[in-house]
């Protein structure tokens, strides 16, 4: 259908028959059922073509839309006016698309489209304000690179990523994650995914193949693990005290011993690298603080004053 020296990276079909083509630096190849092809690449003076010419993935929508995935912005082709749109990362709205570096898009069965990213996490679009929400490590993604996107036949959205594979329930937003204990054998992934007749789903990795069955349950805890305190330390040296330090309920310090250091630990052992931890110092810190697996956290020069260290934790 096409020839010279070009590397394709996918292809979906519009319902009028066209054939959408994703290719590494030439663009866009648009094939239509008559035979023409017409190339969509990137000019800086076009506003209204693609916004790169290395495009990782062509998708075409419910509504007929085309979407490109691309190393600069996601993109999406209207049928009817015969433009694309560019969705490109700015850092002053909070509403944009979170990376540039778009890999993977997916649209589920209830018309969501969701698309993957390099480095900023999962995107889930919404088309009332044209804008995107986002999901990062901070709440709970193993990665911020994902690979692929697959929905189960529950409705869940499984995201691939290049350090496990992670359970998004859309209608919550919780997040889980399936890893070595579930028996899961790799924790980076490739591209490629499908959805078999029985509901398994398959993903690719480096060197295996994972099929990944329909009936995956959360794991159910009897009992909740507890976060708790198990270091404090002031101006680099740990503080002496007849009690834990998890049973430390207030410390009294001159104005001068302003360096603190909290570390703090997840009472389920069971897969340790899979806790995740937020943290906050009261009254100093405007947000939660979303460190992953790191389990501490340093307080330099605070200023005089009564301040709450809080710490939560999941598995």
């Amino acid at each position: 259908l096409l020839n010279g020296p070009h590397i394709f990276y996918d292809i979906d079909q519009s319902p009028d028959g066209s054939l959408w083509i994703a290719s590494y630096n030439f663009g866009v190849f648009q094939r239509k059922p008559d035979g023409q092809t017409i190339q969509h690449s990137y000019s800086p003076d076009n506003p209204d073509g693609v916004s790169d010419n290395l495009i990782f993935q062509t998708l075409v929508d419910g509504q007929g839309a085309t979407w490109a995935a691309t190393n600069r912005g996601l993109c999406r082709f209207s049928p009817e006016t015969g433009a694309w749109r560019q969705y490109l990362h700015d850092p002053e709205d909070l509403t944009s698309i979170s990376a540039d570096s778009t890999r993977t898009i997916f649209e589920d069965e209830q018309d969501r489209l969701w698309v993957g990213t390099r480095a900023g996490g999962l995107n889930l679009y919404q088309p009332a304000s044209d804008s995107f929400i986002h999901y990062y490590q901070r709440h709970g993604l193993t990665s911020n690179i994902i690979a692929a996107i697959q929905q189960s036949n529950s409705g869940e959205i499984y995201i691939a990523s290049s350090n496990g594979l992670n359970i998004l329930n859309p209608l919550t937003g919780a997040i889980r994650v399936i890893n070595e204990r579930s028996g899961m054998p790799i924790r980076e992934f490739t591209s490629a995914t499908a959805r078999m007749p029985n509901g398994d789903l398959l993903f690719s990795g480096y060197g295996k193949l994972v099929r990944v069955g329909n009936e995956i349950k959360p794991r159910q805890i009897e009992t909740a693990p507890q976060t708790l305190i198990t270091h404090i330390s002031i101006m680099n040296s740990e503080i002496e005290s007849e009690y834990p330090a998890h049973r430390m309920k207030t410390i009294s310090l001159p104005y001068d011993q302003n360096w603190l250091g909290f570390t703090f630990s997840l009472t389920d052992y069971s897969s340790p690298f899979s806790n995740r931890f937020r943290y906050r110092l009261e009254d100093f810190d405007r947000d939660w603080n979303y460190p992953g697996q790191r389990h501490f956290a340093n307080y330099s020069n605070l200023p005089p004053g009564e301040y709450s260290f809080v710490v939560q934790g999941s598995s």
